[in-house]
């Protein structure tokens, strides 16, 4: 139990205490402080094994974490020659208790495991992926930002609050509002879970062998959904966390009106989903040792809207050194009208939409923020899509100048198109331009 897993790392702090005062170590001492540690390391074997078979019996899944205890013990080779001399047998015996403790706790969490933010904990649930022996450790639902609601709507996003106890990060968070209809156009199967405009969470799928020193390459995955619909939890990064070794994290960020909406001035510079992608890459920066990752390896991918959005963080200069590596599958900054050099036409169109009518920027946003969801959704239905802007922050230019400057900053960068991309649509127009029969 927790208690003889104590006493055993009790043990081992007290033969580093004795070997620092003894040195050398006599021969006799050397004998018993082998036996002790044959003895300890048994008693620790014992209790993960039992750990570990009580957190298996009790898990919903298939995966049996044993192998994690195995390959730990296997690094506690007990011999005696590194004992003698004067600093090696400390040295080993610091590498052992490192490696015990890690044995410990990899078998007593492994179902279950719990890790530290700069906000507070999170609990997690152990997945197994089909076709692999590697367990992976899904954290669910971690917010990285305040919720955009109130006056945090169409405003920049804000670090989040910390909280007490454990938190459960074993659901996935709501969707961004949008249209989920639309998923269903596109056989698009969606967790089932609520559109809220509270969504600013992210999913990370770490091996479940990972510990805070492994620093793992670490993947962030920006969905895509023109900018107006998509979920972070479309996307299960077990698999590519199992077959790859890397921890990978999904993100949301606010879509349509609320992640796009601008008034071209201080009261709503617009471009807030792209805020909020950078202000989840801070927070992955800041929290991912935590969850066995290496925020000095940190690469970037999206595909469609979530190509144009790595593109556009790729040009963007509040985002450097938040990420070294992108890929944009099926989408770049340049696609035609994703990317606008000015707003006005949606500005009118969403002042006669929402009732708030002509009236200056300032009285637009505070009536806008007025508005509930539904009314918000309303709009954002009415709108094909509502392209990111110009804003002088985030896009200081057009991304075309920047591409074209001589002092452009690339980063290692993979761009190309999706197999079958758009291939969903293919069906619709098969059936538009199959002649009907009378």
């Amino acid at each position: 139990d927790i208690e003889d897993l104590a006493r055993v790392d009790a043990v081992w702090n007290l033969l580093v205490f004795l070997a620092r005062r003894h040195r050398p170590l006599p021969g006799t001492l050397v004998d018993e402080r082998v036996s002790v540690l044959q003895e300890a390391a048994a008693a620790a074997a014992a209790a993960a094994a039992a750990a570990t078979a009580a957190a298996t019996s009790t898990s919903a899944n298939t995966y049996h974490p044993g192998t994690t205890v195995d390959r730990s013990l296997h690094t506690l080779p007990l011999q005696q020659a590194h004992f003698r001399g004067t600093g090696r047998g400390v040295a080993w015996l610091r590498g052992r208790t490192r490696d015990l403790r890690r044995c410990h706790y990899s078998a007593l969490d492994s179902a279950s495991p719990i890790r530290s933010t700069n906000t507070g904990q999170v609990r997690g649930s152990l997945v197994h992926v089909k076709g692999t022996d590697v367990g992976v450790h899904t954290f669910l639902g971690i917010p990285f930002a305040k919720p955009p609601v109130g006056s945090l709507r169409f405003a920049a996003p804000e670090a989040p609050e910390p909280w007490s106890g454990v938190r459960d990060g074993t659901s996935y968070p709501a969707m961004c509002l949008q249209d989920a209809d639309i998923m269903k156009m596109f056989n698009m199967t969606a967790p089932s879970v609520p559109v809220a405009e509270d969504c600013l969470y992210l999913n990370i799928y770490t091996p479940a062998h990972v510990h805070d020193e492994s620093r793992l390459p670490v993947m962030v995955w920006i969905h895509g959904g023109a900018l107006i619909l998509g979920t972070a939890s479309l996307y299960d990064g077990s698999k590519l966390a199992a077959s790859e070794n890397v921890v990978v994290v999904t993100i949301q960020y606010r879509l349509g009106v609320l992640g796009f909406f601008s008034t071209e001035d201080q009261h709503a510079t617009g471009n807030w989903g792209f805020l909020d992608q950078v202000a989840a890459l801070r927070w992955v920066q800041e929290n991912i040792a935590h969850f066995g990752g290496n925020p000095d390896r940190v690469t970037i991918f999206g595909q469609s809207a979530g190509g144009v959005s790595v593109s556009s963080l790729v040009l963007c200069p509040m985002s450097q050194g938040l990420f070294h590596g992108a890929i944009m599958e099926s989408g770049v900054a340049l696609l035609p009208d994703i990317i606008s050099s000015s707003s006005e036409n949606i500005y009118t169109m969403v002042a006669n939409m929402s009732g708030c009518g002509q009236i200056d920027s300032e009285a637009m946003v505070r009536c806008l923020r007025g508005k509930s969801e539904e009314e918000i959704l309303a709009i954002t239905k009415a709108l094909e899509i509502i392209p990111a802007v110009v804003d002088g922050a985030f896009l200081p230019r057009h991304p075309q100048e920047p591409l074209a400057s001589a002092d452009f900053q690339p980063v290692p960068s993979i761009i190309g198109v999706n197999n079958d991309e758009y291939g969903w649509a293919l069906p619709c127009l098969s059936a538009l331009l199959t002649p009907r029969r009378k």
